[in-house]
């Protein structure tokens, strides 16, 4: 008997070959052992069905949380794209025309204009990135909190850290 993980749930099967038709038949049982230590050493701790569920939570909140870092690091980059240009255009003439980008397109601008539409970017990029830092931080809670039900039952036999 061993211990597999498929579609995100442990399971202890046994697999029996018939010799007459080389049919494979499998037995499942859906509460196993997690059988992950040194060889001689046995765990004693079960993994239910709600335990797996808290362990796949985790799973999707951490690649949540890496979709929503990169996402955040983006912004940021914007942010400081959006700042270096409002530097550039201080600069410029004031009755020099502009080139602004509007989704594909380049819009002649006057510098007020410009620094109008800079305005409202800058102040959508700011809002994007609190929402972002703020869903962050959420998900840094619900993951402390399933860190630690899931080490207070299961010990050092689990690891949630990242390598």
């Amino acid at each position: 008997m061993t211990a597999i993980c498929t579609n995100g749930r442990i399971f202890s099967y046994t697999l029996m070959y018939s010799n007459r038709w080389n049919l494979e038949s499998y037995r499942l049982n859906y509460t196993s052992t997690m059988e992950l230590l040194p060889e001689g050493k046995k765990n004693q701790v079960e993994v239910t069905f709600e335990d797996q569920k808290k362990i796949n939570e985790f799973s999707k909140l951490i690649n949540k949380r890496d979709n929503i870092s990169s996402e955040l690091e983006k912004q940021k980059q914007e942010k400081e794209y959006l700042d270096d240009v409002s530097m550039e255009i201080e600069l410029l003439d004031e009755e020099e025309l502009i080139n602004y980008k509007v989704s594909t397109v380049f819009v002649k601008l006057s510098q007020e204009e410009a620094v109008e539409k800079l305005e409202k970017d800058t102040e959508s990029v700011d809002n994007t990135i609190s929402q972002l830092e703020n869903d962050i931080e959420q998900i840094d809670d619900k993951l402390s909190e399933l860190k630690t039900a899931l080490y207070t039952k299961f010990g050092d036999t689990i690891n949630l850290e990242r390598n």
